[in-house]
């Protein structure tokens, strides 16, 4: 209470620019499948680009952009508190740093006074941004894509369609657009609200004709997949062995397509195992379908560990191989390791780095 007036004063720290963009980053999380709240990232945005527009200077326009990336992140890798720990920390604030530049431009182009031409750059600018921001996010060799804004519309299929122009950058752009227009109807006065409103009209209107435009795909046939899942098994050779039961358990009068093992189903090399790969066989001829089988384990008995995805036929044929290329960062592998490879070795995170594949192998 203040002593003088007796009216509640709120505390410095809940006042705080740079907490509530912290806190405001994760509000594009709720449109993870658990939540699904997809229409909610077309007005996620709004508290950024605020709290970018009413700063004092580009100094602390970074800042909040920066920590409210960090909460993004953050947000949209919780899942990964179990194998790094407080580590998750430092990636989210690391990460974090590619929106630093993102919220210094939407500074530069919202901020007051508005002018006409700096509301038609920022509806153009920033969704570009975002689009360079996002690939920047994607590269394989900093473990991406990391927290793609497309990614929150994998339930809507005519704003989806857009991943066939563009892929999920294309979707994020257009994403960043609805929010800048939104924004700018919301503080642009009666002069300026001809431009978000006429930019929205266009993208939203585009969307809608490329999802008309596109043809449905026709179908042709079904695929009757069978998937196999012991659980988690740390054991190889009781990982399997518990597959191996569950396979049985199907039957060829069951008229299955494909037999799908988890992925890591296998932990030995089937090179160096020819009693497993047999195994295997035997199973896809009990079955009467193929064999797609997930192998993590060391090649060779002394080369890297690749996690590689076989498809075996009823007559022990290897069909396919495929290598994985895109590894999980800090479950397969530890994005610049001789910069973060200390915490592999305080926390769950990949001890050894996965081998990455180059391409499918077709083997007949």
């Amino acid at each position: 209470l203040d002593r003088d007036d007796g009216r509640v004063r709120t505390p410095r720290w809940l006042r705080s620019r740079l907490l509530w963009a912290f806190v405001a980053g994760w509000l594009p999380t709720l449109t993870l499948p658990r939540a699904s709240l997809w229409w909610l990232v077309y007005v996620a945005l709004i508290p950024l680009l605020l709290l970018a527009r009413t700063a004092p200077d580009a100094r602390s326009a970074a800042f909040r952009g920066w920590l409210w990336g960090a909460g993004f992140i953050l947000g949209m890798y919780h899942w990964l508190l179990p194998n790094l720990h407080v580590f998750l920390l430092g990636v989210a604030a690391t990460l974090g740093l590619f929106w630093l530049a993102w919220a210094v431009l939407a500074w530069h182009l919202l901020r007051d006074p508005l002018t006409a031409g700096r509301t038609v750059a920022a509806l153009t600018a920033l969704p570009a941004a975002t689009t360079v921001l996002e690939l920047a996010m994607s590269w394989d060799r900093l473990g991406g894509p990391w927290a793609l804004l497309g990614s929150s519309q994998w339930n809507v299929p005519p704003v989806r369609a857009l991943a066939a122009l563009g892929g999920p950058w294309l979707i994020s752009a257009f994403i960043v657009l609805v929010n800048v227009a939104v924004l700018l109807a919301m503080v642009g006065g009666p002069r300026l609200r001809g431009y978000p409103a006429a930019a929205a009209a266009i993208a939203i209107g585009g969307v809608a004709a490329w999802a008309i435009a596109m043809p449905d795909p026709s179908g042709s046939g079904v695929l009757r997949v069978a998937v196999v899942q012991p659980g988690v098994v740390h054991n190889p050779t009781a990982r399997f062995d518990a597959g191996a039961t569950l396979t049985r358990q199907l039957t060829a009068d069951q008229a299955l397509d494909l037999v799908v093992w988890a992925e890591s189903g296998i932990g030995f090399d089937l090179d160096e195992r020819p009693d497993l790969r047999a195994e295997l066989t035997m199973l896809s001829r009990q079955t009467g379908a193929p064999l797609l089988v997930n192998v993590d384990a060391r090649r060779g008995g002394r080369g890297g560990i690749y996690k590689s995805s076989i498809l075996l036929g009823p007559d022990g044929q290897e069909l396919a191989r495929y290598d994985k290329r895109r590894l999980v960062p800090f479950g397969e592998d530890i994005p610049m390791r001789p910069l973060l490879g200390w915490i592999g070795r305080l926390s769950e995170a990949a001890a050894e780095d996965r081998r990455r594949g180059t391409g499918p192998d077709r083997r007949s």
